[in-house]
């Protein structure tokens, strides 16, 4: 009698797909590191390269006076390798106060940068509590923290004042031949010469007096102490 071949039927096992996934995830996580630093790897080779043959144009308009310009160029080309920003370039070279604005503008790896200087039209001193500083083209005050000596006209004038201060002087100084020292921009504006004669002005009709006064002062000696008074309808005083 044969025995009956009895074959023993095995189920095939179940795949847990979520258990699979998980461990091959955690095993993505364990080389997630390595792959990360691999990557930071190639993009700081890349970019070092092409900041290798960086061309950095400076197209300065007037001189930067008081700057130190090749170090300043130092510290552009600096920032532009560490910070290829436009904006994190021009902040980092607005620091310099004798900076009033920066146009930059890019193309690949070229920057073009454009540095329009703080230039002293005018001197100021706060009436109030002599706080000095200078008054730019702008009519914009600004207050470096190192002052520096020059021959421009001084105005005296509250800090709420500057901008009629700035106005009043540049036409002023069309009008009037002689050299202006300084101009006082109070309650009662007054000029004082280079040679030390001050004339009132008033607070009203300055610049009609003015040209009456430029008319006629040739008929009279200035001395250094002279003192001429405008505030009056058809001519003008003078005291010593």
């Amino acid at each position: 009698m044969l025995k009956k071949r009895i074959r023993r039927i095995i189920p095939k096992k179940q795949i847990n797909f979520k258990i699979f996934w998980v461990h091959k995830l955690k095993k993505v996580i364990k080389i997630a590191p390595i792959i990360t630093v691999g990557f930071i790897i190639i993009i700081a080779f890349v970019f070092l390269s092409t900041l290798s043959i960086l061309q950095i144009k400076i197209n300065i308009i007037n001189n930067i006076e008081y700057v130190d310009n090749d170090n300043m160029l130092k510290k552009i080309y600096k920032t532009i390798y560490l910070f290829p920003d436009r904006t994190v370039i021009k902040n980092s070279i607005l620091k310099n106060e004798w900076v009033r604005d920066v146009k930059i503008s890019r193309k690949w790896n070229t920057f073009n940068i454009e540095l329009l200087p703080q230039t002293i039209y005018f001197n100021w001193r706060n009436v109030k509590n002599n706080k000095q500083g200078y008054i730019n083209s702008l009519g914009v005050l600004f207050n470096p923290k190192h002052m520096h000596k020059n021959n421009k006209e001084l105005i005296v004038s509250n800090i709420d004042d500057v901008k009629i201060a700035f106005s009043n002087l540049k036409k002023y100084k069309k009008i009037l031949t002689t050299k202006i020292k300084i101009f006082s921009k109070t309650e009662i504006e007054a000029l004082i010469t280079i040679g030390g004669t001050k004339i009132i002005l008033g607070q009203k009709l300055q610049e009609k007096r003015l040209n009456r006064f430029q008319k006629y002062h040739h008929l009279f000696k200035m001395r250094n102490n002279s003192i001429v008074d405008l505030r009056y309808d058809n001519g003008f005083a003078k005291t010593n």
